[in-house]
């Protein structure tokens, strides 16, 4: 469980918050995976393999938005790869950075990335997918967990498109407390960057601009929190819906992923992490301009 909420790109790609349509994705062709899609998934499996003999893979199956009813057109080909709960979590991490620079990249469908991921036996099995909505199974062509059409019209219309449901209320009460930190970010930016006109840099990083980031960081770690909360099994909202991606933390993590408020949140938290260091001009720029798109933003998701 501890590697599955730390790591986000495990699972829980669904786009929860995208228009239902009334059919599958582009991936599917009269009910079923393409050709071409499974042939692709199977490739990127083998080739972790012959990377990685040792590696004890027991089951593969897609997750995700292009599984589901609720997709983009860019929506990730997700493939949950279910590997031996007893892996070293040295070599676990190994693999796993391995796939993302070497195997992610490397295949696309139209717009489509491919994502490999590899997850322990111990969090997740065919009979446990509480965290996704819906599950494919490659090799047998089949749903392990079938989309329901129905179920997921429901939801949207009740937690995502109805502006006065519990997760909007919360959603805009969060916007509030967010907004006057960035503000304060952005000036502690602009007074940091110094004389535009000559575009030179006040040297060495302001103490004001090193709180702002810390503050705004500590605002990241309670979403993130939140967020785990909705795969821990102690929301017992999540018990009424599909799935655990439809817990009220999970919600709110995408409404603010969809508006740009967590590309900022990205940003500040690689400053944190590099205690700084990364911070020079050209970041502070590129971080004032994903500022612009949220501050000040209307209050509320916008469907």
């Amino acid at each position: 469980m501890k590697v599955l909420l730390e790591n986000w790109r495990i699972f829980i790609s669904e786009a929860i918050t995208d228009i239902v349509s009334d059919k599958l994705s582009d991936i599917f062709e009269d009910g079923t995976l393409r050709p071409e899609v499974i042939k692709t998934i199977k490739k990127g499996v083998s080739e972790i393999k012959q990377q990685f003999p040792d590696l004890e893979i027991l089951d593969y199956f897609l997750v995700g938005a292009a599984v589901t009813y609720q997709y983009s057109n860019t929506s990730d080909i997700d493939t949950t790869i279910v590997i031996s709960e007893d892996m070293d979590p040295q070599e676990y991490k190994i693999v796993d950075k391995w796939i993302e620079k070497n195997i992610d990249p490397k295949y696309a469908f139209k717009k489509r990335p491919y994502q490999f991921k590899i997850t322990l036996a111990s969090d997740i099995s065919r009979d446990s997918l509480h965290h996704t909505d819906t599950a494919y199974d490659v090799k047998n062509q089949s749903w392990i967990k079938k989309p329901d059409l129905e179920t997921a019209k429901q939801q949207h219309k009740k937690h995502i498109a109805d502006l006065e449901s519990y997760e909007n209320r919360i959603y805009k009460a969060i916007e509030r407390s967010i907004q006057p930190s960035f503000a304060r970010l952005d000036r502690a930016i602009d007074s940091q960057l110094g004389d535009r006109a000559t575009g030179t840099m006040n040297e060495g990083l302001s103490d004001d601009l090193k709180k702002m980031m810390n503050t705004v960081y500590k605002i990241y770690e309670k979403i993130k929190n939140m967020r785990s909360k909705a795969y821990s099994g102690k929301d017992k909202r999540v018990q009424q819906r599909i799935s655990q991606n439809w817990g009220t933390g999970n919600i709110i993590y995408k409404f603010l992923d969809r508006e740009g408020y967590n590309d900022v949140f990205a940003m500040v938290k690689k400053a944190v992490r590099s205690n700084f260091e990364i911070v020079d001009q050209k970041f502070l720029k590129n971080l004032k301009q994903r500022l612009s798109t949220v501050i000040d933003d209307e209050i509320g998701f916008k469907v």
